[in-house]
């Protein structure tokens, strides 16, 4: 059986199944890091205009000139814009949004709960290489599944129908669920650059090993006579053994993920 998820989209699916919603870490940090530094503005400005007492019953602060003053606080204003940008863009990739073929809204955290780790891999239906690895993907699903590894095949995909990524699905057998990433959140959330491209990921949602399934390919157009490097392989092996992974990246040899400009 093929599984299809697709990324959230405006359709009139009904859903049936309650979701189990979690409040992600990323927001949270977000969140007490934004509070930490509009407190430390408030602070500083108590400082910078002289009338905040030092500790120990020491006298105030000297007053700061009202031109230094402003512009501390231009300075601070900055970088509370800075930080906020900066972790709202840190986006966990367990938590983007997809929905399945019938607009349940999902995320990667939802349909991986109870899972030892989450792999991941970037795929294109007209990529040539990524067909050819099918074979590996199932083994690999066989081999890890039932050991608390769940795998997904995520399309990074903004136009291509599910219909004819089922049919692809069923034609090559694909075995593994498909996701469809069609603003391409998940990849960009992942900093993905081709297909297919593999990734690991632990429980909290960071990226153990990102890179090639493994050494197949000597580039595009020529594959080796043998493969001698299982890099993905030996990447889940190490995390089910809760051991560090010792290649953490690899070259990938595919097909480039066009940026989507909003």
């Amino acid at each position: 059986m093929v599984h299809v998820m697709a990324q959230a989209q405006d359709t009139d699916y009904a859903v049936n199944q309650p979701l189990l919603y979690v409040p992600t870490l990323g927001c949270i940090l977000q969140s007490v890091n934004t509070f930490s530094i509009i407190c430390f503005m408030i602070f500083t400005n108590s400082i910078v205009a002289g009338n905040s007492p030092c500790p120990n019953g020491h006298p105030p602060f000297p007053k700061v000139e009202s031109e230094a003053r402003e512009n501390l606080l231009v300075y601070l204003i900055i970088l509370l814009v800075f930080a906020t940008t900066t972790f709202a863009q840190q986006t966990n990739p367990l938590d983007v949004q997809i929905r399945d073929i019938n607009n349940r809204p999902e995320t990667i955290r939802h349909l991986t709960y109870g899972a030892k780790a989450t792999v991941i891999i970037m795929f294109n239906h007209q990529c040539t290489v990524c067909p050819q690895y099918i074979k590996t993907i199932n083994d690999l699903n066989t081999k890890f599944g039932n050991q608390g590894i769940n795998f997904y095949a995520v399309f990074p995909d903004t136009s291509t129908d599910i219909e004819t990524l089922q049919i692809f699905a069923v034609q090559q057998k694909l075995m593994i669920p498909i996701i469809i990433d069609r603003k391409r959140e998940l990849a960009n959330a992942l900093k993905a650059t081709q297909t297919p491209q593999a990734f690991v990921l632990n429980t909290a949602g960071n990226v153990l090993y990102n890179g090639r399934i493994d050494n197949m390919f000597e580039n595009l157009w020529s594959k080796r006579p043998k493969v001698t490097t299982q890099e993905l392989a030996d990447a889940i092996t190490a995390t089910l053994k809760n051991k560090p992974v010792k290649v953490k990246t690899s070259p990938t040899v595919g097909c480039p993920i066009q940026a989507v400009h909003k």
